[in-house]
């Protein structure tokens, strides 16, 4: 069976693709391309949330997402003590 596997670690994404069997999980997919995943990069499968276990179905979409460099929180704190509340 066919899936894709889209490296969003860049302002570019790569989209790969791969024939893998039946009973493929993500791992085995990610191994047969030879990525290698950082222990903060998520993996997700049309948006949602896997791990190297989970079993692959034909034209899945395997996403491997970079750490946000700034936790979004964090910097509206940092913004809104900065410019103030403005209502």
């Amino acid at each position: 069976m066919r899936v894709e596997v889209v490296l969003l670690r860049t302002d570019t994404p790569e989209v790969r693709e791969i024939d893998v069997s039946n009973l493929a999980t993500v791992g085995v997919a990610l191994n047969a391309l030879q990525v290698l995943l950082n222990p903060q990069e998520k993996l997700m499968i049309y948006g949602q949330k896997v791990s190297l276990e989970t079993k692959l179905h034909s034209g899945d979409r395997i996403e491997i997402l970079a750490p946000l460099p700034v936790d979004p929180k964090a910097a509206r704190r940092h913004r809104i003590e900065r410019l103030g509340r403005k209502r």
